[in-house]
């Protein structure tokens, strides 16, 4: 009965840490670690990813383009036409840290529909991931 009990509140412990948000350590190494994987996968240079994130974004970059595709199928927030899927997002909200988390929700769903009338993924996904950089630059986070 006490080898149970101690597996019933491991269980119940490892619930309780999975429902919960990550921290922003956490956050941090996995924008890293999607970056690292889109990066080798698109070829990708650093500078191109750092001119994102300095709201240098070049349209006619199709590795840039497709990076943010690869990205945002890492995160588990894209439909079948490489788009922000709001239902597969909203399972990934109570991940994100508290600090941060009405601010990225607010620019995700606010850019939903960023690449609307596009037809290629990767283009898709650069306008929203352009949408979402512009919409709060001083907060943006994903990789």
């Amino acid at each position: 009965m006490m080898k149970l009990q101690l597996v019933l509140v491991l269980l119940l412990g490892l619930c309780l840490q999975v429902s919960s948000a990550i921290n922003e350590a956490q956050m941090k190494a996995a924008r890293k670690l999607i970056r690292n994987t889109c990066r080798t996968k698109t070829k990708i240079s650093d500078e191109q990813i750092e001119d994102m994130h300095k709201g240098i974004w070049n349209d006619d970059d199709d590795v840039t383009k497709c990076y943010t595709h690869c990205c945002m199928g890492i995160m588990k927030m894209q439909n079948k036409h490489g788009g922000f899927d709001r239902e597969l997002a909203a399972k990934q909200y109570p991940q994100i840290p508290e600090s941060m988390r009405e601010s990225l929700v607010s620019s995700l769903e606010g850019c939903a529909d960023s690449g609307e009338g596009l037809t290629k993924k990767c283009d898709i996904s650069y306008a929203f991931f352009k949408c979402v950089y512009f919409s709060n630059p001083e907060e943006y986070i994903l990789p």
